[in-house]
């Protein structure tokens, strides 16, 4: 959970997205309404009308659009979102929104804050079972949020609607179940690399599943990552590494693979997958980062400028990174 900034309470957020979950042309239809004039109304008949939403569709799009850094508070698009969908000068480099690449991304950010989106940045980071139920995550967050009650670090309870509707919401956008294409009359194993799945954004990421025919619970197994690029991966772990530290020189493999935001504990990524990405570093990162194995010490060095220019380096390279991962995902 992150503090807020204004005053002692951390962060947490069950709503806004009117229990809609994220769809795949959502980010693309906000962005290029937002994209001319940020003070463009945010509801009513212009919104509906341009977007093709109804009104509650309309705010929920809107919300997702800021959770994932598409448009900023003040809606207006954001550096992350002119490189993906495109300016009148630049074309973007994943137009529509429908790459691997820019999933993972998505997943990555909300996965990170808890002030958007607690119940992803929870099951993600925080949840202790890989095999669970759907009434297990609700009871694991209430009492998440019984025991910030208690420390005093949000200043009212969160009903349990709320949460259960929320927790409802966002299993659908990574594992939704057959009875949510019953209007489409086909099965989900039917409709993996079928148009309809884009109404569930993430269900081609596979980090989340069925462990039992009867779809009744819940799998976050870790395992290789189809479609997840070592650039991208790269571009998580330097982002994971500024949270954690910009002075650092070296993170270790186990805080890496299992720390609370780093790239192994959101991707769910196996050791063998860790490793492959591992040895990748020092090629796509022109030798600013190195995998290094010495008397069973297993880190990451960074090899780059002293410390007050290595924020900037490290930004920079964040973007050569980011910018490669959506150019190689064809």
């Amino acid at each position: 959970m992150v503090k807020s900034s204004s005053n002692t309470y951390v962060s947490v957020s069950f709503s806004g997205h009117q229990t809609f979950p994220l769809k795949l042309l959502w980010p693309y239809k906000v962005y290029h309404y937002f994209y001319e004039n940020s003070k463009r109304a945010d509801k009513g008949l212009e919104a509906m009308l341009e977007l093709g939403l109804g009104s509650n569709m309309v705010s929920s799009a809107i919300f997702w659009s800021k959770a994932i850094g598409i448009i900023d508070s003040r809606h207006h698009v954001t550096s992350l979102g002119k490189l993906i969908f495109g300016t009148e000068e630049t074309e973007g480099l994943d137009i529509y929104g429908e790459k691997i690449t820019t999933l993972y991304l998505y997943h990555w950010i909300l996965s990170r804050n808890s002030g958007i989106c607690t119940t992803i940045c929870y099951l993600f980071n925080k949840f202790e079972k890989s095999i669970f139920t759907r009434d297990e995550l609700k009871e694991a967050i209430k009492n998440e949020i019984d025991h910030l009650l208690e420390l005093r670090l949000i200043p009212k309870p969160i009903s349990e609607n709320t949460i259960n509707k929320d927790v409802d919401t966002i299993l659908r956008m990574y594992c939704p179940s057959n009875k949510d294409f019953g209007k489409l009359g086909t099965k989900l194993k039917d409709m993996r690399n079928q148009e309809e799945v884009a109404e569930y954004i993430f269900l081609p990421s596979n980090l989340i599943d069925f462990s039992d025919v009867n779809q009744q619970k819940f799998i976050l197994k870790r395992s290789r990552k189809e479609g997840l690029s070592a650039e991208l991966f790269a571009f998580c772990l330097l982002d994971f590494w500024t949270t954690v530290s910009e002075q650092l020189i070296s993170l270790d493999f186990e805080d890496i693979k299992s720390r609370q935001t780093s790239p192994g504990m959101i991707f769910r990524l196996d050791d063998d997958s860790l490793h492959n990405y591992m040895t990748e570093l020092k090629d796509i990162t022109d030798d600013l980062l190195e995998w290094s194995v010495q008397t069973g010490i297993r880190h990451v060095i960074y090899k780059g400028r002293e410390s007050k220019s290595r924020c900037q380096e490290i930004e920079q390279l964040k973007q050569k990174l980011l910018v490669k991962a959506l150019q190689n995902d064809n």
